[in-house]
C-alpha cells in the first residue's frame, strides 16, 4: 500500500510527535493535519507537551489536543496514527492507549536511527527535516494541498531544522523545496520575525546569563542552563531550543554542548557540531540520537555530576 492508498482508505487520523516539541516537529504535524483536512479527512494534532511560543503564528497552533481531551472521543472509532519527526516509540508524547488502539501506524521521519515502528514507514535520512519530507510527499500526491498556510508551516520547519540554512543538511534539494514553498505563498517575513526576531526582554536576560557560563576548551565549548534561571526570567523550557546555537557559533569551536536542567535530577543535552564531527554518534553513547550536526540526549542526575562526566568524555571524543 503506497502513501496515497493509506490516505484514501481512511477517514480519521491522529498525529503526534516527540517530547520537547521543536520547529520541525510542530510545523510538520500542523502541516500534515491541515493537508488531511484539505482532503476532507478528520485529523487532530495530539501531543501532551507545551508548544514553543515562537511558533504561535502557525495556522491551528491553538488547536493542539492532549491525550486526556481526545481519548474518550476515540473510543470505538477506527483511526490511523501518524508519528511525525520521531524515530523512537518511547519518545512519542501521547498516551500508549491512543497509539496501541490505532488500526494502522504511519511513521514519517528523517532521523537516521529510526526504529521503523510503523506499519508503513516513510523515512528518509537524506532529508534536511521532516517538513521537507512531507513537502515532497504532498507535492507528488496532493499538490493542491500546498496552500499558503501549509507552505508557511513547512518552510518554518525547514528553516529551524537547517539552522536558517546554515547546517550541512541544507543541500540544493532543500533550497529548491524552500523556493517552491515561497512561490506557494509561505510567509517568510512572519516566519523569520517570529522565530528569530521576537525575543522579549526576559529571554535576552536569560541569554545573557547562559552566555556567561560558556567555557571554551580548544574545539569544544560548553554552557549550562539551570532550572532557577528559567524561573527567575519567567521563560518556558520549551522556548530555549536555539540557545545552543550561541555555543557552536564561536570561532574555532567544532562541538558545542548546552546542559539544560529541566528539573532536579533531569538533565537534557543539546549537541551541535560543524563539518564531519558527528554529535549523533556521541549522543548515542548515552541513549540519545539525532543528526550528524545536531543531536541530544538525557540524563538522570545532578547537573554538576553530568557536566563533569560528559565534558571529560567529549574532550576525548573531539581529539
Amino acid at each position: 500500500m503506497d502513501f496515497r492508498d493509506i490516505i484514501e482508505k481512511n477517514k480519521l487520523f491522529i498525529i503526534s510527535s516527540h517530547i520537547g516539541p521543536d520547529g520541525d516537529n510542530v510545523s510538520s504535524s500542523l502541516a500534515f493535519k491541515l493537508a488531511l483536512q484539505e482532503l476532507g479527512k478528520e485529523a487532530y494534532y495530539v501531543i501532551d507537551d507545551k508548544l514553543p511560543q515562537n511558533l504561535s503564528f502557525l495556522r491551528d497552533y491553538d488547536k493542539q489536543m492532549t491525550s486526556e481531551k481526545i481519548e474518550g472521543y476515540l473510543e470505538g472509532k477506527e483511526y490511523v496514527f501518524i508519528g511525525l519527526d520521531c524515530g523512537v516509540i518511547d519518545r512519542l508524547k501521547i498516551s500508549d492507549k491512543i497509539f496501541k488502539n490505532s488500526s494502522h501506524v504511519i511513521n514519517i521521519d528523517h532521523h537516521e536511527q529510526n526504529e521503523m515502528y510503523g506499519d508503513y514507514n516513510f523515512v528518509d535520512e537524506n532529508m534536511s527535516s521532516t517538513c521537507e519530507l512531507v513537502y515532497h510527499h504532498l507535492k507528488k500526491y496532493y499538490p493542491q494541498c500546498l496552500t499558503k498556510d501549509i507552505a508557511t508551516c513547512l518552510y518554518a520547519g525547514i528553516l529551524t531544522d537547517t539552522g536558517n540554512f546554515m547546517y550541512d543538511c541544507a543541500d540544493s534539494t532543500t533550497l529548491m523545496a524552500a523556493s517552491d514553498l515561497l512561490e506557494k505563498g509561505a510567509d517568510r517575513t512572519t516566519i523569520v520575525d517570529c522565530i528569530f526576531r521576537s525575543q522579549d526582554e526576559n529571554y535576552l536576560k536569560l541569554l545573557s546569563e547562559v552566555l556567561s557560563t560558556i567555557q571554551v576548551d580548544g574545539i569544544l565549548a560548553t554552557a549550562y542552563l539551570k532550572k532557577d534561571m528559567l524561573e527567575r526570567h519567567h521563560i518556558c523550557y520549551n522556548d530555549v531550543e536555539n540557545l545552543v546555537d550561541y555555543v557552536i557559533n564561536i570561532h574555532g569551536v567544532r562541538m558545542g554542548i548546552l546542559f539544560k536542567e529541566k528539573d532536579i535530577n533531569e538533565i537534557k543535552l543539546s549537541l551541535r557540531s560543524k563539518g564531519d564531527l558527528d554529535v549523533a554518534s556521541f549522543a548515542r553513547k548515552y541513549g540519545g540520537g539525532g543528526h550528524k550536526n545536531a543531536a541530544g540526549c538525557s540524563f538522570a542526575g545532578l547537573l554538576e555530576d553530568v557536566m563533569e562526566s560528559v565534558i571529560n568524555n567529549a574532550r576525548e571524543y573531539v581529539l
